[in-house]
């Protein structure tokens, strides 16, 4: 199989390849070939009656990205991503034992919110359209919704283009732990700060951080944050 494109300069959100739809993310259990563009090759377990096909070495990093949104149906959680929104469940465990996936909801349920952006890390889905990660570690919420982490990324590329974030007027200085957020002074900067930069700081370091990595060649995991 060719290797794929590296993320092209000006790096974004909507990139299908490496942000994937939930429909086009690896299915647990299935070697097919769209399955397969994740993964360097199968991996078929060597006892004859507990025959399944798994994956272990990665080709590509990609990252699943929703926005959580309220589910009727009890003990699960609602995602918005792509235009849809549909009920669902994480869950992690041994990459090659379906029935020994358990849920991580309870543990990461303190920290949902609806409108909250969640990240997936190498996210693959069940047969019952569940999502699963390795592990929790490679789950992420961030307090924003996808567009505003658009708009933290569209202020990376041009950290000035826009007018001081605490009172509007023209800006000179940026955040100096992560070179974005506009100010056109200290103390607005403080206030800012205090205010709301202190969230935004961490999702914009991370943000630059996926945006300098070459999604195309898989070297080790990058967890979220």
């Amino acid at each position: 199989m060719s290797a794929l494109p590296p993320v092209a300069p000006g790096f974004h959100l909507q990139n299908r390849t490496y942000f994937p739809r939930a429909i086009d993310l690896p299915e647990l259990g299935y070697d097919e070939d769209e399955t397969m563009r994740f993964f360097s090759g199968p991996r078929k377990d060597p006892l004859p009656y507990l025959y399944r096909t798994f994956r272990t070495d990665k080709r590509i990093h990609w990252c699943f990205l929703g926005e959580l949104a309220p589910s009727l149906i009890r003990g699960m959680i609602g995602l918005r991503a792509h235009g849809e929104t549909f009920p669902f469940d994480i869950v992690t465990g041994p990459a090659n034992w379906e029935d020994d996936r358990r849920s991580l909801l309870p543990q990461i349920l303190p920290r949902l919110k609806e409108g909250y952006c969640i990240a997936l890390m190498y996210a693959q889905r069940t047969y019952n359209f569940n999502l699963a990660v390795e592990r929790a570690e490679m789950i992420k919420i961030f307090p924003f919704s996808l567009d505003e982490l658009q708009a933290l990324l569209r202020r990376i590329n041009s950290p000035l283009s826009e007018g001081c974030l605490e009172c509007g007027t023209p800006a000179t200085q940026v955040c100096s732990r992560c070179k974005s957020g506009p100010y056109c002074s200290r103390s607005c900067q403080v206030s800012n700060w205090k205010n709301k930069h202190k969230q935004e700081c961490a999702v914009v370091e991370q943000l630059m951080k996926w945006s300098s990595m070459d999604w195309s060649t898989y070297d080790s995991d990058r967890m979220p944050l």
